[in-house]
């Protein structure tokens, strides 16, 4: 993606510290537009991913809706036969 910051505030990033105090120190090394600014990209990142998952998931739904209709509608065509 589109990603500008110095990698304070994603997941990979974080990890790479070894403890809370390691993170902890390179964040408050840091100006606080700075950290503010790896927020706002870090939360528009994940917003925008959570967006696309979401209409995957209702076009999930719809399927299965469909397919349980289509299997209940030929449950009963084969018990009226």
């Amino acid at each position: 993606g589109d990603r500008k910051g110095s990698g304070l505030v994603f997941f990979g990033d974080i990890v790479r510290h070894k403890s809370g105090k390691g993170y902890l120190s390179t964040l408050l090394r840091e100006s606080p537009a700075t950290v503010a600014e790896e927020v706002s990209c870090s939360l528009v990142q994940t917003c925008s991913i959570a967006v696309g998952k979401y209409a995957f998931y209702v076009w999930a739904l719809r399927l299965t809706a469909l397919s349980t209709l289509l299997w209940f509608v030929s449950v009963m065509d084969a018990r009226l036969t």
